[in-house]
């Protein structure tokens, strides 16, 4: 409007503008910049937990907090148990999970931004393995059961060629190894992961018998019992490590695929103690291909 004032010519201007202030806009989560694990890797399939960390940052690698993230099964058997089904990311971008399973096999687990529909590249596996009740001891002193793993270091180790369904000759054990009552100086090693201590009858052996049994293989420790082909690829090698009188014997089964597959077994390797101690020998096996493998052992 406008009024007179005098000589003056006054323009008086009205205006109802609104200012608001501006929402923020939460950046979603960058699906490469992201990351998510689990730790451990391998945990028994008796409800034991596994923990997935997952971590939200944007493009250009900076956290998000505050992120509703959730966790499903991607691959494997089972149904396995995810809690919480949503966390929300702290200050680290970080939210973390519980998963277990009663179903043994390998499954992948692969996490969500809620808030933005943004499924992250990165999974993670889960090894869910046989449960090892403990049991025993038996009439030699040996029982089954739980024990910590601590990965060893065979690199310097001394490799061995094998090829589909062969046996090494004998191996000289660096220390005397008792068991089940006899003592042991020597072990040749099977290609379809076999040790086997008296004789390497039967240790060529690509399908896995439930002992005991009088059929052969006999005396052996069958870490990782499937038809294995190291001719395809991999390595096979063992190595001694530690000080005297607590050394080990380790023989590594490293990247070698089962028969007929392009799937390499990640690791598989049987520990022989000096002295042989009540639990014996100690063993751990990946099958990431999902083909089914024994774990035993049998005297003669």
């Amino acid at each position: 409007m406008t009024r007179e004032t005098g000589a003056e010519l006054v323009a008086i201007t009205s205006c109802d503008e609104r200012f608001a202030e501006p929402v923020p806009v939460a950046e979603p989560a960058g699906a490469t910049a992201s990351t998510v694990s689990a730790s451990p890797a391998a945990v028994p399939a008796n409800g034991t937990p596994s923990t997935i960390t997952v971590t939200l940052r944007d493009s250009d690698g900076h956290p998000l907090a505050g992120k509703a993230v959730s966790v499903a099964k991607s691959a494997g058997p089972g149904a396995p148990t995810i809690d919480p089904s949503v966390a929300t990311t702290d200050a680290a971008g970080v939210a973390r999970f519980n998963v277990s399973s009663t179903t043994v096999g390998t499954n992948t687990f692969q996490a969500t931004d809620r808030s933005a529909s943004v499924v992250i590249s990165q999974t993670a596996d889960v090894v869910f393995s046989t449960a090892c009740a403990v049991s025993g001891p038996d009439a030699a002193g040996y029982r089954c059961q739980p024990a910590p793993f601590s990965w060893v270091d065979t690199s310097a180790g001394t490799p061995i060629t094998l090829s589909d369904d062969t046996v090494s000759t004998p191996i000289v054990l660096p220390f005397p190894f008792s068991w089940y009552g006899s003592s042991t100086s020597t072990v040749s090693i099977g290609s379809n992961g076999l040790l086997c201590f008296a004789s390497t009858t039967g240790c060529t052996s690509y399908t896995p018998s439930s002992p005991p049994s009088t059929a052969t293989p006999n005396d052996l420790l069958a870490c990782y019992w499937e038809d294995l082909n190291p001719g395809a690829g991999g390595t096979v090698r063992y190595a001694t490590v530690g000080t005297s009188p607590s050394r080990l014997f380790v023989v590594e089964f490293a990247s070698v695929p089962h028969y007929g597959s392009s799937t390499a077994l990640k690791r598989s390797r049987p520990t022989t103690p000096t002295p042989a101690p009540p639990t014996g020998t100690r063993s751990r096996s990946v099958s990431p291909d999902g083909l089914i493998a024994s774990l035993a052992f049998q005297i003669r």
